[in-house]
C-alpha cells in the first residue's frame, strides 16, 4: 500500500494491534501518515482484527461511521 495514501480522498479508518501477528504495525502507521483522511486508532494489546478488544474497537468503529455519516446521537 505503500504511496496509495495521498490518492485516497475519502475518510478511511485504520485500527491496527501492536500484537497482530500478520500484519505489520509499522505498515499500518505508515498508511495513516500518508493519508491525509485518515484517523488511526491503535491497540497497544491488539491482535489481528482486534478479536481480543472486539468491543472497543467494534464501538470505536460504529461511532466513527456515524459521525462520518452525520448521524446525530
Amino acid at each position: 500500500m505503500e504511496g496509495l495514501g495521498p490518492k485516497i480522498k475519502r475518510p478511511l479508518l485504520i485500527m491496527h494491534g501492536k500484537r497482530d501477528p500478520i500484519a505489520s504495525f509499522e505498515a499500518a502507521e505508515r498508511l495513516a501518515a500518508e493519508t491525509p483522511t485518515a484517523t488511526f486508532m491503535a491497540y497497544e494489546d491488539g491482535t489481528h482484527a482486534m478479536t481480543n478488544r472486539a468491543f472497543e474497537s467494534r464501538v470505536f468503529m460504529a461511532d466513527w461511521m456515524a459521525e462520518k455519516l452525520g448521524a446525530r446521537t
